[in-house]
């Protein structure tokens, strides 16, 4: 089985904040390049990997949200001979970042922008190749990434088989996970947010048979059948609670709260420690997750 390098970005100074994956095929290719706040740590590990300036072969973003995809044109500047590969609904953003950016930038504030993202830079069109499903990336002696297109978390999303390890590149499509924990939640940020269509997919993958949840967030996972089926389970629940939050007409802020009291209960009553239960909560941002969710029942 040929190797995957797992890299961690330290995204926001935090381990296991972001995994950045680099296969070392005849076409070397790093699967999310990260936000340019993180690349002095991705360049410096595949430096360390003995990956020079000439040798990146592909820059694959899963999907253009700044901590996936923020970092593609500078890192391409690095790497003047990589092609940046981003599904087509993503490419644009890529290419002309202004809007993307004035949008987050309203969400975090300019500071705050600089200090957890740093800039966009664009990417040259011609380096940048857009794809959809069923396009492969070939990555040199018979080893390639088939492209899934798995909408849902967000409109410009895709995953990644690897033909050699069976493994899939997934993302956010399943959902952030703590490495070693076996639990996983979703990711439900607005503005696409989709419950049903989140669901489909993973569906999709459990159909695919891959033999690894390669997480951006973080880490690979070889208990697929478990982790989709958590993954399932938990979206359906946070769309029910949703849903009866809406009917009962509250708004984000009680639905956050009304999330985080009933997804700490189902936490305990599935069996997770003290110690997991505090990590995961302590990376959920509920008041994001919640404006998700209500926008996908209220538009």
């Amino acid at each position: 089985m040929s190797d995957i390098h797992t890299i961690d970005a330290l995204m926001h100074g935090k381990v296991h904040n972001l995994s950045c994956y680099f296969i070392p095929a005849e076409r070397p290719t790093l699967v999310e390049p990260g936000p340019e706040s993180s690349l002095d740590t991705v360049i410096a590990e595949l430096d360390q990997l003995g990956v020079s300036a000439d040798d990146l072969a592909w820059i694959v973003v899963t999907h253009v949200h700044l901590d996936h995809g923020g970092g593609a044109g500078k890192l391409a500047q690095r790497f003047p001979n990589a092609t940046v590969v981003v599904h087509e609904q993503g490419a644009r953003h890529l290419h002309s970042p202004d809007r993307l950016v004035a949008s987050a930038t309203r969400v975090y504030g300019e500071e705050n922008m600089a200090t957890l993202w740093g800039s966009m830079q664009p990417v040259d069109e011609a380096r940048l190749r857009a794809v959809d499903e069923g396009d492969r990336i070939d990555m040199g002696q018979g080893r390639h990434l088939d492209v899934m297109y798995t909408p849902g978390h967000a409109k410009h999303l895709m995953c990644l088989v690897d033909s050699d390890t069976g493994g899939v590149f997934v993302g956010d499509a399943v959902g952030i996970t703590l490495p070693h924990s076996h639990l996983v939640r979703p990711t439900v940020p607005p503005p696409d947010i989709d419950p049903d269509l989140i669901v489909s997919q993973l569906e999709r993958l459990a159909a695919r048979g891959v033999t690894s949840i390669n997480f951006a967030h973080f880490g690979i996972d070889h208990d697929v059948d478990e982790m989709l089926d958590q993954a399932i389970r938990r979206v359906r629940r946070w769309d029910e609670i949703t849903a009866a939050a809406v009917a009962d007409g509250l708004g984000v802020e009680e639905l956050a709260h009304r999330l985080a009291h009933h997804t700490h209960d189902d936490y305990v009553a599935e069996g997770y420690s003290d110690e997991v239960i505090a990590a995961a909560e302590e990376r959920t941002n509920y008041e994001m997750e919640a404006s998700g969710l209500f926008r996908a029942h209220t538009h």
